[in-house]
């Protein structure tokens, strides 16, 4: 039994732009973008999971030797998950993992506020505006 088009990897999405987007009827997981280890479960014809962070594609040759075109063009590689060598490593790029988690816990924010409120009869107009505002913005809301 050979698995549904949705659990194979779309060529296009994981190497280039897939045009078709969501109407595209082949797997298209971010979590694999820039892997280059075919799932081994997948490759047996077991792997039903559409999320799975392996790729469900056979990788003939490594695209991570193979040079990216488009690092040398004027407008450089603008991929962020290219899987093709680069001369200048790409920026890790920010995951999904840390969504909801608060940028500051409640007591640096109270600590924050207390030395803002310190440093605001000691600096300059332009600062003590942004405290003030920053008061006065969770009154409004």
């Amino acid at each position: 039994m050979d698995l549904p088009r949705n659990l194979h990897d779309c060529y296009f999405f994981y190497y280039s732009t897939c045009k078709k987007g969501t109407n595209c009827e082949y797997r298209h997981e971010p979590a694999a973008l820039g892997h280059e280890k075919t799932c081994k479960l997948w490759a047996e014809g077991k792997c039903y999971n559409r999320t799975c962070t392996m790729r469900h594609m056979k990788i003939e040759k490594p695209r991570s030797a193979t040079p990216c075109f488009w690092e040398d063009q004027p407008g450089g590689c603008r991929k962020p998950h290219c899987v093709f060598q680069h001369k200048i490593p790409k920026p890790a790029q920010p995951t999904t993992s840390n969504v909801g988690v608060p940028v500051q816990p409640a007591a640096a924010a109270a600590a924050a506020n207390a030395a803002a409120a310190h440093l605001m009869h000691s600096t300059s107009a332009a600062v003590v505006l942004d405290y003030n505002y920053a008061t006065l913005l969770p009154r409004i809301i």
